[in-house]
């Protein structure tokens, strides 16, 4: 009957609507699609839940190793594979690599001592996007990382400055210092903007001036596009 009809009709526009906004939601975690309406927020707005939300998911747990023992830091994945922090692996050829389904071993694919960067072995993971452009000082950022080996935690903060060479930070090429502090386990990790891009590694956090030191993601950039390594893997301390 026609009540029968009816009814029908609002559950089918009902339903189309939960999956509509249930599809635009999941498109914002996994496909970092800004969490606004278009148009642009200013560079100090508060992030998104959506970016923290991305940033969590994103972001895995690194166990290398150097000399001195075991290091635990942290990665992402972009298209051209996972990234990380060199002085993890510095002495090593491969890392362990705690994904979501399960812990792999990934190898070194590419390293840079001299910008403290390093492109391990892809794995499964939710893949970020690298930002075309360095923030702006005053704008606010997300940085993510496994808080001493433990859980995903992120911290915001804002970019106190642009340094074109990081020479004094042990980076050739350039740095954000912002103003957030971070943890151990947090280097390697990604630094997102308000869009949920990519615009640096975290290398780590320097007391004396209580800031955390980033590689831009312009030298990540420059970096990736070059496939020379600066250098070559190490005994692992003579063994």
């Amino acid at each position: 009957n026609s009540t029968w009809v009816a009814a029908l009709a609002l559950a089918w526009v009902l339903a189309l609507g939960v999956a509509s906004r249930a599809g635009v939601g999941m498109a914002g975690v996994a496909g970092v699609v800004p969490a606004n309406d278009g148009s642009e927020p200013a560079i100090d707005d508060p992030l998104s839940p959506t970016v923290e939300a991305t940033a969590r998911l994103a972001t895995v747990r690194v166990a290398g190793r150097n000399c001195d023992g075991r290091l635990l830091g942290s990665g992402f994945l972009l298209a051209e594979g996972l990234v990380s922090s060199e002085h993890l692996v510095t002495d090593a050829v491969e890392a362990k690599i705690d994904q979501p389904i399960q812990p792999v071993i990934g190898s070194v694919e590419r390293r840079s001592r001299a910008n403290d960067l390093v492109l391990l072995q892809p794995v499964a993971g939710v893949e970020l996007q690298l930002s075309d452009d360095d923030p702006v000082v005053g704008e606010s950022l997300l940085l993510a990382g496994h808080a001493d080996g433990g859980v995903t935690r992120t911290v915001e903060g804002s970019v106190l400055q642009v340094v074109p060479s990081g020479d004094s930070y042990g980076v050739a090429g350039g740095v954000l210092l912002v103003d957030a502090r971070v943890g151990g386990g947090f280097s390697g990790g990604p630094v997102l903007d308000r869009r949920g891009d990519v615009v640096g590694v975290i290398k780590g956090y320097e007391p004396s001036l209580e800031v955390t030191v980033v590689v831009a993601g312009s030298t990540l950039s420059t970096w990736l596009d070059n496939f020379a390594s600066d250098t070559q893997p190490t005994p692992v301390c003579g063994r």
